[in-house]
């Protein structure tokens, strides 16, 4: 076993750079390629991004894109859903960490389904329906 060990010992070092300079400069390749990969991603995804229609109405600004980053981001979006066993909608804290908008700011993103209620919708339901039963309660019984 002796033998194994110290034999496999060598084709680790063996493989290794000889020096400190040479796995620096590696690393450094492989950052850069990296870096490129990343860059080349970006712009082929944001080359794909198709903006179809963007309207305005009273519940806010409403777009439909397709392509690029979006399907990235819708994709996401739906995997939390498979991921979370939720059913109708989920709710996710983001924190600002720019010094120009809205600095320290925290804002709660919700995704919901659209066959789903929101949960505004369920939670005027809710407070109605315990309104009928504190009314239902104070109401003389006949």
């Amino acid at each position: 076993m002796r033998g194994l060990g110290a034999f496999l010992l060598h084709l680790v070092r063996a493989s290794l750079p000889r020096s400190r300079r040479s796995l620096t400069a590696r690393i450094t390749a492989l950052e850069s390629e990296c870096e490129r990969l990343r860059a080349a991603f970006v712009d082929q995804e944001v080359r794909e991004l198709l903006l179809h229609e963007m309207t305005l109405d009273a519940r806010g600004i409403n777009m439909r894109l397709e392509g690029g980053a979006c399907r990235l981001l819708a994709e996401a979006f739906a995997q939390q859903f498979v991921d979370a066993a939720t059913p109708n909608y989920i709710e996710m804290s983001l924190e600002f960490r720019s010094k120009s908008v809205m600095p320290g700011e925290r804002l709660v993103v919700t995704l919901q389904r659209l066959a789903g209620k929101t949960p505004h919708q369920l939670r005027a339901e809710a407070e109605a329906r315990l309104a009928d039963l504190e009314t239902a309660q104070r109401s003389p019984q006949g």
